[in-house]
């Protein structure tokens, strides 16, 4: 039976702030080479739903209670997210 007040619930939530900073890297990415293609439409939709995932890793993985490895990779792929983020200002 799953430990849904424990470890389970723990790494549930750590799979979701990873999840979201994947896809918001993707759509960061994707906006730029859409921007850079000239498809302002779709690269601001990109950016839109990498702004999202930012906002929603970030919440969640302030409440995290994670040490060590697990947090050294969200800090890096969120480092990553937000630098990408950054870049995504020249999309209006």
């Amino acid at each position: 039976m799953p430990d849904f007040n424990g470890k389970d619930s723990e790494r549930n939530q750590v799979h979701f702030v990873e999840t979201e900073l994947d896809l918001g890297i993707t759509f960061a990415e994707s906006a730029l080479v859409s921007f850079s293609a000239g498809d302002l439409d779709k690269a601001k939709q990109s950016a839109r739903y990498a702004k999202t995932a930012r906002r929603a890793a970030k919440r969640f993985s302030a409440k995290l209670e994670v040490r060590g490895k697990e947090r050294e990779v969200i800090a890096m792929k969120l480092g990553k997210l937000t630098h990408l983020v950054e870049k995504l200002s020249a999309i209006k």
